[in-house]
């Protein structure tokens, strides 16, 4: 996932997409769909500027029927982290609350206060379903020239960001809270290319590989001849410089 198709994305969610928060904050934080619709307002500390995950909502099947599931705990204890909440979301989350107010003025007793502090509801105060959230996300993708993803891989995303921006492979598990290092070294390995490219570049750069002079270099002016005749030639040394 390149940064140019991220911002394509974010282009289009800020002109179209009502759901357009839901999409970016799991980009940029990269947090998995359950922790996403989990945030509620005390989780976001706006004088520290800090926002913690520690809250699920997944959708499970119990006796047959769908049902949504509110957690009070993480996938986790890993899952569990506070993350910095950066200027711009500070910023937008303040709106989002000042609009979840004017909506509750407006709808009167029509607005569901089951889900009330929520981050992620809709203008009625409904809690914003994760299949549906997995299911129109593609579609939304789809329908604007986008390559069509899971909702899922803007975690990925979020990782290949990190990575791209030479962020240690450590810190990107915290982030992401994976409970072990491995688990984030075996999904996202592959994608830091760029980092063993750098590290060929200046291996290359720091030490006298072989060119077509090598064999001069090595035998030197000074140096012996390897004569097989020579009792004093070593024959493995003769396969080196040949």
């Amino acid at each position: 996932m390149t940064v140019v198709w991220v911002g394509c994305l974010a282009l289009v969610l800020n002109r179209i997409c009502r759901h357009k928060s839901t999409v970016l904050v799991a980009s940029f934080y990269g947090l998995r769909r359950g922790e996403v619709l989990g945030l509620k307002w005390d989780a976001i500390d706006f004088d520290a500027c800090t926002i913690t995950i520690k809250r699920t909502v997944v959708s499970t099947l119990v006796d047959g029927k769908r049902e949504i599931l509110r957690q009070d705990s993480t996938k986790t204890k890993s899952s569990y982290r506070t993350l910095p909440l950066v200027g711009k979301f500070k910023q937008y989350f303040l709106e989002v609350m000042q609009s979840q107010e004017e909506n509750k003025k407006l709808c009167g007793d029509c607005y569901n206060y089951e889900y009330d502090g929520y981050i992620f509801v809709d203008a009625m105060g409904n809690l914003i379903k994760p299949n549906y959230l997995s299911g129109q996300f593609p579609r939304f993708l789809e329908k604007h020239g986008l390559r069509k993803i899971r909702f899922h891989d803007l975690r990925h995303s979020c990782a290949s960001l990190l990575l791209a921006n030479n962020v240690p492979m450590k810190q990107i598990q915290e982030w992401l809270g994976h409970s072990v290092f491995s688990t984030t070294a075996d999904i996202y390995s592959h994608l830091d290319y760029s980092a063993k490219v750098a590290s060929s570049i200046a291996l290359e750069n720091g030490l006298p590989l072989p060119n077509r002079e090598f064999k001069t270099s090595w035998e030197g002016s000074n140096s012996e001849q390897c004569d097989p005749k020579n009792s004093r030639c070593d024959p493995k040394i003769s396969k080196l410089t040949g």
